[in-house]
């Protein structure tokens, strides 16, 4: 499944990496990476695709990252939480 973004554009944008070392504080692309993530995850039927297009051990610290933080927004905390549990379903359907 293509999506518009690709895996490395997501993960930066999950990170709030404005390119200089420091943290955008502009939310509105981690909610857009958020969604296609979720989306990837769940309509996925090739896990080995997934797991190497997004692999667990770069994204899950990235979205536990996020839900760490104490100025993170009810909506991409809903979708962080709902990412993670689509990683975890995933790699349970193995």
């Amino acid at each position: 499944m293509d999506g518009f973004l690709d895996a490395q554009t997501i993960e930066i944008a999950l990170r709030r990496d404005n390119g200089e070392g420091g943290v955008t504080e502009d939310r509105s692309m981690q909610l857009i990476c958020l969604e296609q993530l979720g989306m990837e995850l769940v309509m996925s039927s090739d896990v080995n695709e997934i797991f190497a297009k997004f692999p667990a051990p770069r994204f899950l610290p990235v979205l536990c990252d996020i839900l760490l933080d104490e100025g993170t927004p009810e909506n991409i905390l809903e979708l962080t939480a709902r990412a993670i549990t689509y990683f975890l379903d995933v790699d349970l359907s193995v």
